[in-house]
């Protein structure tokens, strides 16, 4: 998440937020990314942190209603980068409840958002989130390596170590 453009408050409680929910304080985010959305109620980053945070509490409905509202806020300031990210985080979560449809109209949006950002690290998450769901194995394979290469290449390790977690999985069972 780059936030460099909220400043003074909103952007304090954002990171107030953030650092709750790395630590799994669901409620302390909550919290602090409601407070934040008192002064900024259309921020992106705002809306998407009170997804997280609701995600946390196991709140499965309001995250994805919060995500949705997220994807939007994201689309009209502009933001491709936070627009990607939401919508294959809403893939994955319509995919987990088996709305595979739902899913894959997310990933489609995702891909087509992605357009020529193909060196950005959400290239390679959402490539993640394809093989997650991907059926047959060779193709699970190839996206699992393929995120894990756009994760090498761009340094996230966050996308490394998950990629590998589920390279590996698949790569047994």
């Amino acid at each position: 998440w780059d936030d460099s453009r909220v400043a003074g408050q909103v952007g304090e409680l954002i990171q107030e937020g953030r650092a709750a929910l790395r630590v799994g304080d669901g409620a302390g985010a909550r919290r602090a990314f409601e407070r934040a959305a008192a002064d900024a109620p259309d921020d992106g980053s705002v809306i998407e942190g009170v997804a997280r945070a609701a995600y946390l509490e196991l709140d499965f409905p309001r995250a994805i209603e919060e995500w949705e509202r997220a994807y939007a806020a994201f689309r009209q300031a502009g933001d491709q980068r936070g627009a990607v990210r939401v919508a294959r985080t809403l893939a994955y979560m319509y995919g987990s409840s088996g709305e595979s449809a739902v899913m894959s109209g997310w990933i489609a949006r995702a891909q087509t958002l992605l357009g020529d950002m193909d060196a950005s690290p959400e290239a390679g998450w959402v490539s993640l989130n394809i093989g997650m769901f991907e059926s047959d194995r060779t193709q699970k394979e190839k996206r699992f390596r393929d995120a894990l290469d756009v994760a090498r290449r761009t340094g996230d390790t966050d996308l490394e170590f998950v990629t590998i977690a589920y390279l590996a999985a698949s790569l047994v069972h």
